[in-house]
């Protein structure tokens, strides 16, 4: 990459601006699945412990210089692409990102996969969850109260009003902070994990 890209890109108006960074993420997707395809084949063969590497994990990671996620996300994607050659044109096409096919991969079979991927074209992370969701439903997780250690940060003045049932019924109020964590049971519910104080948080000045 030259050192003055920023510096030609300031040059371009905002049309080609625009029509440039599309033809370099067209370019990437091709790579990817490029690079996915690559894998899918290293993965069958011993040069990982030829070349004195113990996985194909770490052989990415400290060979190739890719990130733990990156190399994580794409031996997964890999190893499905090669049970379902048609991840490799989706890839390419950027029908699907790395993390659709990793989440979808557990749930798709020789006679779902071409619909299951093709319900996932274009759809963001939280619909890939709900197409999960929708494959394998999960029970309603158990509601439980539970003391984590303080950890400052602005909450919200809003209380919320609780009720749980462990051991006895206990009805109070909770003061959320930013901290929440939510996971697709089914397509209509979700198992919402939040932090909260007790205490009615005091503003400062």
């Amino acid at each position: 990459m030259k050192n003055d890209i920023l510096s030609s890109l300031r040059l371009l108006s905002d049309v080609a601006v625009v029509d440039s960074l599309k033809s370099s993420l067209a370019r990437e997707r091709s790579e990817t699945a490029t690079i996915v395809a690559h894998l899918a084949d290293l993965d069958t063969r011993d040069v990982c412990l030829r070349e004195g590497y113990p996985s194909l994990f770490v052989y990415c990671r400290d060979a190739l210089g890719m990130s733990e996620g990156e190399a994580y996300n794409r031996i997964e994607v890999a190893r499905t692409a090669r049970r379902f050659p048609l991840v490799l044109e989706m890839l390419a096409d950027g029908g699907v990102h790395l993390t659709a096919v990793r989440l979808l991969a557990p749930h798709m079979t020789v006679d779902n996969h071409a619909e299951v991927l093709g319900s996932a074209r274009g759809k963001t992370k939280l619909e890939i969850q709900e197409i999960v969701a929708r494959l394998a439903p999960r029970p309603d997780a158990p509601a439980s109260v539970r003391r984590v250690p303080l950890v400052p940060s602005p909450l919200v003045s809003a209380p919320v009003m609780l009720r749980c049932r462990r051991h006895n019924d206990y009805e109070g109020r909770l003061y959320f902070g930013p901290r929440r964590r939510a996971r697709v049971l089914v397509p209509e519910r979700a198992d919402l994990s939040v932090t909260g104080s007790t205490r009615r948080p005091t503003n400062s000045a």
